[in-house]
């Protein structure tokens, strides 16, 4: 496991490219990225738009790893936030859905994993102060749900509002093909030390731990600024 690298987002914007460069060599079809829903992501997505070469990435479409049952113009949705610095970067984007409705999410599962579980080509990974990703908080429900093909997106719920709200599953999550996780804030800080535990202590449960230790594609761990 690597340390935790020190970057700024314009830096890590010009690794974003970087790599999804090399991932579209040979690439007959859409790559796909997720993201995470909170603040630290929306600077990195208007970093990405003014990053040389970023106009190159043709096969590059933005999703969510979990999204809140608002309309989209909702200052809840994850998308929402999201869209304008979507929309800078010239790329396209796949929002889930952001009803109650299994038809759209068995849909949106079909899209992104067909008859087999996802994989993302990058993981922008996120997490709260209480060691949750995507929807997926500790002690929850559909933290310890089984993934299956056509079966990996999650009805959730959160503790605060929006409270109602999609998730992928941890399985779907962790086969990622590569994983930044990124956070904002002191070195010394609250989510420093949340992340120094998941790498580092066996004990760690919380979800970021989890996904750490079950990921199939390599991680590389990174604080902001």
């Amino acid at each position: 496991m690597s340390a935790v690298e020190e970057t700024s987002y314009a830096g890590l914007a010009e690794l974003f490219v970087e790599e999804m460069l090399k991932a579209q060599e040979g690439a007959t079809g859409n790559l796909y990225v997720g993201l995470s829903g909170g603040s630290t992501l929306p600077p990195l997505l208007k970093a990405i738009s003014t990053t040389e070469n970023a106009d190159k990435l043709n096969h590059v479409v933005f999703t969510f790893i979990d999204e809140r049952l608002v309309p989209y113009e909702d200052e809840g949705s994850n998308f929402g936030a999201m869209k304008d610095a979507i929309d800078s970067c010239g790329l396209k984007a796949l929002p889930l859905p952001c009803e109650d409705n299994q038809t759209q999410g068995a849909d949106y599962q079909k899209v992104l994993g067909g008859d087999k579980l996802p994989s993302l080509a990058m993981l922008l990974l996120g997490f709260g102060d209480d060691g949750h990703i995507a929807s997926l908080f500790p002690g929850s429900a559909e933290l310890d749900k089984a993934c299956a093909p056509g079966d990996w997106l999650f009805r959730a719920r959160a503790s605060y509002a929006p409270e109602e709200r999609w998730s992928w599953g941890m399985e779907a999550l962790t086969n990622s093909q590569k994983t930044f996780c990124l956070y904002k804030g002191p070195a010394d800080g609250a989510k420093a030390g949340r992340l120094n535990d998941a790498i580092n202590d066996s004990e760690c449960d919380t979800p970021l731990a989890r996904f750490i230790e079950g990921a199939s594609g390599e991680i590389t761990h990174f604080r902001v600024s």
